[in-house]
């Protein structure tokens, strides 16, 4: 959608492997979470604090008799824990974290979300590389920093090696470096969070391969005492909360038209035309060309290591882009390495060359060595936070069913509400029947009734024939009474038997209890 000053696209999201986005925080076990059955229960600890401030307990007793999480929960009552919400494993049969979880970010009500500014910089990354790759040699090698003295390494500054050439390519008219914020074209670009439910995350378990040996070898890190082993069962990994696969949101993507239409903007901030955002053909084809070659090499890299499982899933993935026209392909958030986040834009020879100067692993082996991988079906094979994003034609079409479908919703809750409410008046005008009903009767049938209902589970028969050998009546006209409606109900049962055909009758417990009845008929 295009108006005066921007350019502006509601587009769906689709998560192709689980996500995770740190908050910077770990949820500790009976601190942040308890473990019930299957799941690890996060708690909002401001609600439940505040309801056990609230209710009539002795906070001092409370707190030298229990400090786990789990038990204070319980006298609160788990339905009245706010914002709390349940966690299951993504992969089924895999045991809870017995410690610590790494916490997803989420705003105030505890809905996980994907920040625009991790996707902007992956973005950022995606049309960085494609600059580069559109560049000569000479363009490069003059905007790269002169290598380092060996006196010098400790104070060369990893984070400056690629700053020119960043500037180039984004803020290329900024003339210093306290301006080049002012000259980034992707300044106009705006881009929204994605907002989840709390009901979207799950608890992955991540493992760490490490290569190692000569020749080089498959292990894996154990994240505890930092030891590798060559069997990942043998490893403790990283429980991760992420987004669960197959969850969908809305992105909002605009680019701000003023920056580029305006006479006195242009002048001064001299921005180029357009940046390939304002088409979603542009966009969709920097970013699935970028996938396509990372997802390539994570390919290669599997698949010369013999991790068959994990490079199926990038074949796969790979196959998703190659066969689908109208969705673009990125890679967000915790987990991706240096590759996914700051070495992504360099060739082979740069590559090299860069870590060279700046002691980046042995020249003569492959980096990064490192992968994270999430286990699946057994084996770890899924690497961190895929998506995809429509078009927005697509979207559109999506964005509209799901109001319908939203709208199809509510109007079902309000029918059932409807109807429970409907059923509750029912109900109530039932019990008020039923208590006219029997403050008319005489005593004697309200008191037979009473007796029945106190054992819904056995036959009204029984009941009142144990009552009444109970001496739950006292006079021998109510005896008489209540035995005689004893006949009535057997008799209604065909089970009334003042003869009998067996061996030993006394087994037989109709013909005993018809027995006992008449002789309080006497």
């Amino acid at each position: 959608m295009k108006t005066t000053n921007n350019t502006c696209w509601h587009l769906q999201v689709e998560l192709l492997t689980p996500l995770h986005i740190g908050s910077g925080t770990k949820l500790v076990n009976e601190c942040d979470y308890f473990k019930k059955a299957v799941n690890a229960v996060v708690v909002d600890q401001n609600y439940l604090f505040q309801s056990l401030a609230n209710s009539n307990e002795d906070l001092q007793a409370l707190v030298s008799r229990t400090t786990q999480l789990s038990d204070l929960a319980k006298i609160v009552g788990e339905e009245q824990l706010g914002l709390s919400y349940p966690l299951k494993s993504f992969e089924k049969g895999t045991p809870l974290p017995a410690k610590e979880i790494q916490a997803h970010i989420k705003d105030g009500f505890f809905r996980p979300y994907i920040p625009g500014s991790s996707l902007k910089g992956a973005i950022r990354t995606v049309l960085f590389a494609e600059w580069i790759a559109q560049q000569d040699q000479a363009t490069i090698q003059n905007a790269l920093p002169q290598p380092p003295l060996p006196h010098q390494k400790k104070h060369f500054l990893k984070t400056r090696a690629a700053a020119e050439l960043s500037q180039q390519c984004f803020a290329q008219h900024a003339f210093k470096r306290s301006k080049v914020p002012n000259f980034d074209f992707l300044r106009a670009l705006h881009v929204g969070d994605i907002v989840f439910e709390a009901k979207d995350l799950t608890i992955t378990d991540v493992r760490c391969l490490n290569l190692r040996g000569n020749p080089l070898q498959v292990h894996w890190k154990d994240v505890g005492t930092n030891r590798d082993e060559r069997q990942w069962q043998d490893t403790h990994g990283i429980f991760a909360e992420s987004l669960l696969p197959e969850t969908h949101g809305i992105l909002t993507l605009q680019v701000d038209n003023f920056l580029f239409e305006n006479a006195i903007a242009i002048e001064l901030l001299k921005l180029p035309n357009q940046i390939g955002l304002n088409n979603f053909q542009n966009f969709k084809q920097l970013l699935n060309h970028h996938a396509h070659q990372r997802l390539t090499q994570e390919h290669a890299f599997f698949k010369q290591y013999g991790v068959s499982s994990a490079a199926q899933v990038c074949q796969e993935l790979l196959k998703q882009i190659n066969t689908t026209t109208d969705t673009a392909y990125l890679q967000v958030g915790w987990g991706n390495g240096w590759r996914g986040i700051t070495g992504d834009w360099m060739d082979e020879s740069l590559e090299k060359q860069i870590r060279q100067w700046y002691s980046l692993g042995r020249v003569d082996k492959p980096f990064p060595k490192t992968r994270r991988l999430i286990i699946k079906q057994g084996q770890p094979s899924l690497p961190f936070g895929w998506l995809r994003i429509y078009s927005p034609e697509s979207s559109q079409t999506w964005i509209q069913q799901r109001y319908q479908q939203q709208q199809q919703q509510q109007q079902i809750e309000a029918a059932k509400a409807a109807q429970a409410h409907r059923e509750q008046q029912a109900a109530a005008q039932q019990i008020a029947a039923e208590a006219q009903r029997q403050a008319q009767l005489p005593p004697l049938e309200r008191m037979i009734e009473t007796v029945i209902a106190a054992t819904p589970q056995q036959a009204d028969y029984i009941s009142l024939l144990q009552a009444l050998q109970q001496g739950r009546w006292e006079s021998q006209a109510d005896q008489n009474a209540v035995a005689q409606t004893i006949r009535e109900r057997m008799q209604a049962a065909k089970i009334w038997k003042t003869t009998t055909n067996a061996r030993k009758p006394e087994r037989d417990k109709n013909y005993q209890r018809t027995l006992e009845v008449l002789k309080w008929l006497k």
